[in-house]
Parts: C-alpha cells; sequence; structure tokens
C-alpha cells in the first residue's frame, strides 16, 4: 500500500512540475492580457462541463428525466449482439480509465455497457453510464470515470453509424 502511496504522490508531484513549466512557458508566449486570459478561460471550459456532466451528478439526473419523458419505459442494458458493438468496430471489451478501474476491484477492461430505450422497435436513446467525453476529446482525466480514449473512440464511432443507418 505504501508503494501505491508513493506512486500515485509520485505522479501528482510530476504533473504539477510540468504543469507549472507549461504556466512558464505560456506566460513567456502569451504575456498578460486578453489573449492569456481568453486562452485559459478556454483552456477550463472544456474540464469543468465534464466535472458536471460526465461524473455522477449527470447519470443521476438524466436517469430521473428519462424516466419523465418514457413513464413507461426503462433503460435496459443493450445485448452484447446489438449492432451498436458490431458495426463498424467489433467491440468486446473495452478499456477504462484509472478512476473507473479503481472501482472496479482493479479490472483494466471491461465488456461495453449502454443502455437503452426502444420505441417502435429502434432505440429512441442510447446511455452510456460511463463517461466517453474525455476519449472523444483525446484528453483523458484519469480520475474520470469512463472508458479510455480508444474504447470511447469505438463506442462512439459505431453509435454515428447506427444513427445513421437506423
Amino acid at each position: 500500500m505504501l508503494g501505491r502511496i508513493f506512486t500515485v504522490g509520485g505522479y501528482t508531484l510530476l504533473s504539477r512540475l510540468t504543469g507549472f513549466a507549461r504556466d512558464i512557458m505560456l506566460a513567456a508566449i502569451l504575456g498578460a492580457g486578453p489573449v492569456a486570459d481568453a486562452f485559459f478561460v478556454a483552456l477550463r471550459l472544456p474540464n469543468h462541463f465534464r466535472a458536471i456532466f460526465a461524473e455522477g451528478a449527470f447519470n443521476a439526473a438524466f436517469v430521473r428525466e428519462i424516466k419523465k419523458v418514457f413513464p413507461d419505459r426503462s433503460l435496459s442494458p443493450l445485448p452484447a449482439a446489438s449492432p451498436l458493438f458490431a458495426l463498424p468496430n467489433q467491440i468486446k471489451v473495452v478499456g477504462v480509465t484509472p478512476g473507473l478501474s479503481s472501482q472496479l476491484g482493479g479490472k483494466t477492461t471491461i465488456a461495453p455497457n449502454l443502455l437503452g430505450i426502444e420505441v417502435n422497435g429502434q432505440l429512441a436513446v442510447i446511455y452510456s453510464p460511463y463517461g466517453m467525453c474525455g476519449g472523444w476529446e483525446m484528453a483523458q482525466n484519469p480520475y474520470a470515470l469512463g472508458y479510455d480514449d480508444a474504447g470511447s473512440l469505438s463506442l462512439g464511432e459505431n453509435m454515428l453509424m447506427y444513427t445513421l443507418t437506423h
């Protein structure tokens, strides 16, 4: 356990030092002023949206609100044979972020988990209880509770293909 503490602490220290070096270089290049302010606001917004929408609070709110929209239906797991796991990418397992891995007892890969609501035999709602936005942005937060970059992109491509063809 002590080794894990030092590992996390060491990587956190390394992250802080490289972030400090980044800030020094940005200050030298951008200086102080409206351009630098705009840059830093644009840099922080995606992280704030990810924290609000992808981790915890959004999940509970979404499930509650979708129940109001479809009171006689509920989100149910999509079967492994669903076209969402086959086209264009065959997806049997996906990697997860370190944050989700720690909640899953150290598992680094899992079967993809998508939920859906069918209306008239077609999926009207496709929902993932795990975050995918960090993977889509290729800017994964290790503490996020989601799929890794490759898994997020593959699932996203499949969802896009499904919505275009059904």
